[in-house]
């Protein structure tokens, strides 16, 4: 382990003293230096993760100690591996493995209703074409988001965050991936949790100070 260390130390002071102020200074990097330097990045980054894979950095003693202090198991986006992300049935599927957390992201429809999809539009996981905000809930609700992960989920639908929210209640930790931004957003949000989930077990994922003051006053049991 100490070896792969040393080398990997020794890759990063050669991969910085061949990178001059030019990226400071916003100009761009002759091409020999960028020839040498990125691959150079690259194979100490390389070289580290060989460390932290190789049978000697770690027993499977150490694993299992390590294992018994993880709190959380997350499912990002449900069971996406299994299922078709961001669908009750991912959620659904999640819960059935034994994780502990579910992450999901959430979106406004057109009418201002709330609902859960990771990508901005719907080309990538359903049927449907362009902004998904600029449908209403029921005309979203409407499209196969199943299909484009496999056929057996045909007709998979997107959920409202009401609907998510009630299949977690009490089964698993809420995870929410804000898309959006606004008071009116965070409002509706901790509406639809006071009435529909459970706040001890909702979790708000924030990047912004304004929107977890707000957060801490409408939904204080909630985590962040």
């Amino acid at each position: 382990m100490n070896s792969y260390l040393t080398v990997t130390k020794w890759l990063l002071a050669f991969a910085r003293s061949s990178l001059p102020k030019w990226k400071a200074m916003n100009a761009p990097i002759p091409p020999g230096n960028r020839l040498i330097a990125q691959p150079a990045i690259l194979l100490s980054a390389a070289v580290f993760f060989a460390a932290l894979t190789s049978p000697s950095f770690a027993s499977k003693q150490d694993l299992k100690v390590a294992a018994s202090h993880v709190s959380q198991v997350i499912a990002h986006r449900g069971a996406s591996a299994e299922r078709p992300e961001c669908t009750l049935a991912s959620v659904a599927r999640a819960i059935q493995v034994g994780a502990t957390a579910v992450e999901v992201d959430v979106r406004t429809s057109k009418d201002g209703r709330l609902f859960i999809l990771h990508d901005s539009t719907l080309d990538r996981t359903t049927n449907g074409k362009g902004p998904a905000n600029a449908l209403m809930l029921a005309q979203l609700q409407k499209l196969d988001a199943g299909s484009h992960f496999d056929s057996k989920f045909s007709g998979e639908g997107i959920p409202s965050l009401i609907e998510v929210a009630q299949i977690c209640q009490g089964k698993i930790d809420f995870m929410l991936d804000l898309k959006e931004q606004g008071e009116g957003y965070d409002r509706q949000i901790a509406s639809v949790i006071r009435a529909h989930g459970g706040p001890a077990q909702t979790v708000i994922g924030l990047s912004r100070v304004e929107p977890a003051k707000r957060f801490r006053k409408q939904l204080p049991a909630a985590k962040q």
